[in-house]
């Protein structure tokens, strides 16, 4: 078992925190075309059909007064808007993905951190449940 100094439980208490302050529920990474129908993309917790990571609405959902305009309540991040041109860098679809994707892995990395710096380790070859609850083993998997 390794031991965590002060400022390394206060970094994981940190990342906890703003993980927990975030909007809660699944992310969602989404494809869609603005009001000028160029290509947008944005994290939100509206899930839909999948094509290769993404809820894609072959729509503008990021059209102002367009029937399938995104809910702006629920849209968590913008990472591609060319019109106005907010949010234009090349490698907004894997950054849409991973802002989608880190935010459902954030508490299963925690407790496994924390499962890692126990003294004594549960029986191996058991499978792990994670979740925002906490980690353990079970035979039941």
């Amino acid at each position: 078992m390794c031991k965590l100094t002060q400022s390394e439980r206060e970094w994981l208490a940190a990342i906890e925190a703003e993980w927990a302050a975030t909007t809660p529920g699944t992310w969602y990474a989404h494809l869609t075309d603005d009001a000028h129908y160029m290509n947008a993309t944005y994290v939100s917790t509206v899930p839909g059909p999948v094509t290769q990571g993404f809820v894609v609405d072959n729509n503008n959902g990021m059209a102002e007064g367009s029937p399938n305009q995104a809910e702006h309540e629920r849209v968590v991040a913008i990472t591609l808007l060319q019109e106005p041109r907010l949010a234009d860098a090349d490698q907004s679809d894997p950054n849409t993905l991973f802002i989608a994707h880190v935010h459902q892995h954030i508490p299963r990395l925690l407790d496994l951190t924390r499962l890692c710096l126990r003294p004594t380790r549960c029986r191996e070859g058991k499978p792990l449940v994670a979740g925002t609850k906490g980690v353990r083993y079970t035979d039941s998997i």
